[in-house]
């Protein structure tokens, strides 16, 4: 976030295949069926619809890029275990109104920067918001909240960030026994920004040993002397197990600096990475790195979230075989040169996808992210698509996951090895 209005080769299976479609205009819109699901192709644009509905309450994070949104807490009771796809839900389902079919169902709604992990027989999504929103499901389709990190910002957060209201962009993962859980403070078109750090033995409020403790600041950046924003934060472990955090939004954009496995705080080693940049007004952020075979995979967002139904959020990817970079394109284009190849954009209702997780299981992922409900004013709402990869060894999305077979393995039971760990976004093919 700038200073500016920030705003393998295994083919995919029949029942997951690529997206396709063309160009879609205002006039197209209107004439399409009411319901007609709407996702993004590969390479493809959605011609920008002027006249979409818009609320009062539209993209208001307290004045944040990503603006906040809060949302009741509900029940928590047991959910059925169906496959990763089942019968997809309208939104008259959901609110009791007209609208088109969407494929999660439950408290889907008001969800920003989601990232997800599948734990202790259940997945579970941290997301942007007060105290930090925590939604948990069994199938990947059917969500509950079932409350929060925090009861309010902690202190130290409020003492160093003047005017922060609302946490923003955690990050979720397993290592060294404990779950870590990244988040960042900031204000809205500022780079005094810090990413936090808060640990907890177990993910399942029933147990007796819940509970987040509050490690304090990991990283800041600090405007006059850093050109770079300190949120967005994600976690990867490479090849050896040894933790990275990547973050950065606008500015001089993504970065990477190793952390000490044991505290899961910034490593003796001072050197800051560069991964990705764009020319003025240097629109990527919200990094999520991806180890998968030789390669690991950068995802970033580009332009701009928070503005509803008219936001131009994309989801563009690169690789690398360290860690630390370079990361190309497709086309061999650097990353810190603008480079990026694109996964997923703006089709139909689906308006802005973007700041994705990955949740992989072996060599089975599931693309996790946000996008702007153009026919519902815009409110942001959780997606989650499989993930396949083509011969080249390039991500490829799917149709959202529905309820109707093909989809999700059930979660593990318990976390599995560190390497391995299925939901942490890190996991060892």
């Amino acid at each position: 976030m700038k200073v500016v209005p920030r705003s393998h080769v295994t083919p995919a299976p029949a029942a997951i295949r690529p997206l396709v479609g063309p160009t879609v205009t205002t006039a197209e819109r209107r004439s399409r069926p009411a319901g007609l699901p709407g996702s993004a192709p590969i390479g493809v644009r959605l011609t920008p619809i002027a006249d979409a509905k818009r609320s009062s309450q539209e993209v208001r994070r307290n004045s944040s890029p990503r603006g906040t949104w809060t949302g009741s807490r509900t029940p928590h009771p047991r959910l059925r275990v169906p496959p990763c796809a089942t019968l997809a839900a309208t939104l008259g389902a959901f609110l009791g109104v007209a609208g088109p079919a969407i494929a999660q169902q439950g408290d889907i709604r008001r969800v920003h920067d989601p990232h997800i992990i599948a734990a202790e027989g259940m997945y579970y999504i941290f997301s942007t918001g007060g105290g930090i929103p925590i939604r948990r499901s069994r199938d990947l389709i059917r969500w509950e909240r079932i409350g929060t990190v925090f009861d309010e910002t902690p202190r130290w957060a409020r003492d160093e960030v003047p005017g922060v209201r609302g946490l923003w962009a955690p990050d979720i993962s397993y290592f060294n026994k404990r779950y870590h859980l990244y988040y960042s403070a900031s204000t809205w078109g500022r780079n005094r920004s810090c990413i936090g750090l808060a640990v907890n033995e177990t993910l399942d409020p029933t147990n007796p040993e819940y509970k987040w403790v509050d490690r304090g600041k990991v990283i800041e950046s600090v405007p006059g002397r850093d050109n770079w924003n300190a949120i967005d934060a994600n976690l990867v472990l490479d090849e050896r197990g040894e933790p990275w955090l990547a973050f950065g939004s606008f500015w001089s954009g993504i970065k990477l600096r190793r952390l000490d496995r044991s505290t899961g705080k910034l490593h003796s080693d001072p050197h800051i990475y560069s991964l990705a940049a764009r020319s003025s007004p240097g629109a990527v952020e919200a990094p999520c790195i991806v180890r998968r075979g030789a390669y690991y995979y950068l995802f970033v967002s580009f332009d701009y979230c928070g503005r509803g139904a008219e936001s131009t959020y994309k989801i563009m990817v690169g690789r690398s075989k360290t860690v630390t970079g370079p990361y190309l394109d497709r086309d061999g284009k650097p990353m810190l040169d603008g480079g990026g190849t694109l996964v997923l954009d703006s089709r139909g209702h689906v308006r802005g996808p973007g700041h994705n997780s990955v949740l992989a299981n072996g060599d089975q992922h599931w693309l996790v992210h946000h996008y702007y409900d153009a026919d519902l004013f815009g409110v942001p709402t959780l997606q989650i698509r499989p993930l396949t990869w083509d011969q080249a060894g390039w991500p490829v999305p799917g149709e959202p996951c529905r309820g109707d077979g093909g989809g999700a393995t059930r979660p593990a039971s318990r976390p599995p090895p560190l390497d391995q760990h299925p939901g942490s976004s890190r996991a060892r093919p």
